[in-house]
């Protein structure tokens, strides 16, 4: 158990000191709080703030909140809309963008050992000022392996990882890919925070960001 913490920290850690070094090392900060009312029902609420430095440099403000329904404990369905302000660099000139999106969402849930497993699909239609409406289609794989204890459990030490793509439903079909790995911390089942570095790929070229994640689940089902 201590080689595999040490392995997952070194290597996020590595990761983490080679992107800082490099120019286009931005910063991701979200903040999802999910209330869980009686029965199967749920509001999911998203803030987040994208920085094209650490610190710096404001690249994208998002608000987006979810209406969550449990199908069973392997399958949750949500719809939801949020809106998005950006800063856009168009040559040297930063412009800014707003932005309103529907989403339909289904999510899987699976243990595999330890870890658990969430496949997320989505599908957005996206209203950006002056353009038509877009399409995208996007698909996630998650995981949570627990480091520190043998499960999933209060106050352990995490190793979460994801991969993400998006697809356009019209124009040029790939979008965008993101690859995240970090380390994080479960304060208690409804109470976690992790870290590390996002890979945001386009076809001209990647983006590399620090990523910072706090869940926190209020429940009235308890």
């Amino acid at each position: 158990m201590k080689s595999k913490r040490l392995v997952a920290f070194l290597l996020i850690f590595n990761a983490t000191h080679v992107l800082a070094q490099t120019e286009q090392f931005g910063n991701w900060n979200t903040i999802n709080i999910q209330l869980d009312f009686r029965g199967k029902w749920g509001l999911l609420n998203d803030l987040q703030l994208r920085t094209y430095r650490i610190g710096a440099e404001p690249e994208l403000v998002l608000y987006r909140t979810a209406c969550l329904y449990e199908i069973n404990d392997a399958a949750q369905i949500s719809v939801g809309a949020g809106g998005f302000l950006s800063e856009v660099y168009s040559g040297d000139v930063k412009k800014t963008k707003r932005e309103f999106r529907f989403h339909q969402q289904l999510l899987l849930r699976q243990q595999a050992g330890a870890a658990r497993i969430l496949h997320r699909y989505r599908v957005e239609e996206r209203f950006i000022a002056d353009t038509d409406m877009r399409i995208r289609l996007r698909y996630m794989v998650y995981s949570l392996t627990p480091l520190s204890r043998k499960k999933l459990d209060d106050k352990t030490l995490y190793l979460v990882a994801s991969d993400e793509v998006m697809l356009n439903t019209s124009g040029e079909a790939f979008d965008q890919n993101r690859l995240y790995a970090g380390l994080g911390w479960m304060f208690n089942k409804h109470a976690r925070l992790d870290m590390g570095p996002l890979w945001q790929t386009f076809n001209s070229g990647t983006n590399l960001q620090l990523n910072v994640v706090y869940l926190r689940v209020i429940s009235f089902r308890d």
